[in-house]
């Protein structure tokens, strides 16, 4: 293939927050921030974009990559974020209704469109902000685009985690998705560069990307039990933008899925009594078994046997790893336990049932698979690993349109189509965030139309306790475990108080072990 100069990650990830301060988000070559927060608060996660000059092979596997800096070029970043959540269609239903009744039309529904236009950094102008947009004539700000002068990469940072409503809107959430009258501060949108090459004045065509400006993280070490990566790998598996690998590796495939459920004990409790402890579910003390075929047969099987086939599609209370919500069907809503992509599944279906060293399986513990990744797809990967893969209902990071192949462009890297307008990726998702975040927890005998059934007598059944924990413990004693959300009893009381919930994070106990405890600002 020729070689193009492509924008890594391909797909960004900023985070609102209320300080003024901001940390990176993930990346591969550099470690994760020291504090979650400042005097100012929750600080924001900044999204970072590089430019690479790229040579790829036919499968698309990179031969070779370099970052284009300012050393080397004049560059100018343009970034377009907007907010249209308020237009969009609502949640699950059989006939489609818009927001606040919109129409569709983006002039007649401009009023609901927070769009404060493109805007441009670069060299000589350093920063940009966003704050021209406005809902029903208020004023909202969503972030901030900068220049690194000394790199040329870019910086887009979210808003300040501004939700509100305007009259004569209900000041009282009423929906976990819907609310008319009500507007937030996240935002989506494309990302373009143009690039001149000091030595001969030669202007590059660089490939766009996207940045998504999502809620915080509450617990960022701890993965989902399936990520937005996963999603988007299945997504181009299906179109055929990537190879179907010809063997299934433990660590590449089987490792992560078996760490993220035993990860979830430390953000939920009913996790902690299936994967915490001495017991053969606690994947993490048990993994040297795992990744032996000589020692795991039995353990194998029994992991497989509570994992929810992908390809069944009627609704399913049997028992399930984890204990977490998929609720599909789209204008319906019907609840499943999660379940893994279809190439995870397949994976993790081959390790269950191999006996020894077949040659479509490779035991590689304890090995990194993705040491010899190249720097631009690993960006890609990192950023969207962070990310929920599911349930979109409607999602954190995103919605069900990322998983969607028509969005996405049929050449690689795998990225978003630039020709969406600003704010239709995130579109979907609740109206104001905050709604979702405090519904979407840990249900315990909830009540909805067709939940209850579902649920049966066995309702202990979560969303994503990796993003927004249900229970947490709060000193390394870990003898103190408590509800995440304590105190906060209503969606209208998340809209304030998500300032004040914690951070899991690492820390280690009395005998040197890695836990995850929470993190509280003081009072």
């Amino acid at each position: 293939m020729p070689v193009q100069f492509e924008i890594h990650p391909t797909i960004g990830i900023s985070r609102l927050g209320t300080s003024e301060g901001f940390f990176f988000g993930p990346e591969p070559d550099a470690p994760p921030p020291a504090s979650y927060r400042d005097e100012g608060g929750i600080l924001r996660q900044a999204a970072r974009f590089r430019i690479f000059r790229v040579e790829r092979d036919m499968t698309g596997a990179v031969v070779t990559a370099n970052e284009i800096t300012s050393d080397a070029a004049d560059i100018e970043w343009t970034v377009h974020l907007a907010n249209r959540k308020a237009a969009a269609f609502r949640m699950f239903q059989q006939t489609p209704t818009r927001r606040n009744n919109a129409t569709g039309d983006e002039q007649a529904d401009q009023a609901l469109i927070i769009d404060p236009g493109p805007r441009s950094v670069s060299g000589s102008v350093p920063s940009a902000v966003f704050d021209s947009g406005t809902f029903r004539g208020i004023p909202v700000p969503l972030g901030e685009a900068r220049f690194e002068t000394r790199t040329g990469r870019l910086l887009v940072l979210g808003g300040r985690g501004l939700s509100a409503f305007v009259e004569p809107a209900s000041s009282v959430l009423q929906d976990f998705a819907d609310n008319d009258g009500w507007f937030d501060d996240t935002a989506e949108g494309p990302i373009s560069a143009t690039v001149t090459l000091k030595a001969t004045g030669e202007r590059l065509e660089v490939s766009g990307a996207r940045v998504i400006v999502a809620p915080p993280d509450f617990a960022p070490e701890i993965q989902n039990f399936v990520t937005l990566y996963d999603v988007v790998y299945q997504m181009a598996l299906d179109n055929g933008l990537v190879p179907r690998p010809s063997t299934f590796s433990f660590m590449r495939f089987v490792h992560p899925i078996l760490m993220r459920a035993s990860g979830y004990r430390w953000v939920n409790a009913a996790a902690a009594s299936r994967h915490g402890g001495s017991g053969q579910m606690n994947f993490a003390a048990s993994m040297d078994r795992f990744g032996d075929p000589r020692k795991s047969l039995p353990l194998r099987r029994r992991v497989f046997s509570v994992l929810r086939d992908p390809q069944r599609t009627a609704t399913d209370a049997s028992p399930a790893m984890p204990r977490l919500f998929a609720a599909e069907g789209y204008p319906e809503k019907e609840y499943r336990p999660v379940a893994l992509t279809p190439i995870q599944y397949a994976a993790i279906s081959r390790w269950a049932t191999v006996p020894d060293t077949p040659p479509d399986f490779v035991w590689d513990s304890p090995i990194d698979p993705w040491a010899g990744q190249s720097l631009p797809d690993a960006l890609d990967r990192v950023a969207l690993e962070a990310c929920a893969g599911g349930a979109f209902f409607p999602g954190i990071e995103a919605p069900h349109f990322i998983a969607d192949g028509n969005n996405f462009e049929s050449t690689l890297p795998v990225r978003l189509r630039n020709t969406l307008p600003a704010g239709t990726v995130n579109a979907a998702s609740a109206v104001p965030w905050q709604a979702d975040f405090f519904q979407c927890r840990w249900e315990g005998g909830a009540s909805e139309d067709g939940l209850e059934a579902f649920l049966g007598q066995d309702n202990d059944y979560g969303w994503w306790p990796a993003q927004r924990p249900d229970s947490v413990f709060t000193d390394p004693s870990l003898e103190t475990r408590v509800k995440w959300d304590a105190g906060v009893g209503t969606m209208d009381e998340m809209v304030t108080a998500w300032t004040r919930l914690g951070f899991v994070l690492r820390s280690s106990n009395a005998r040197g072990e890695t836990i995850f405890i929470q993190h509280k600002p003081e009072t």
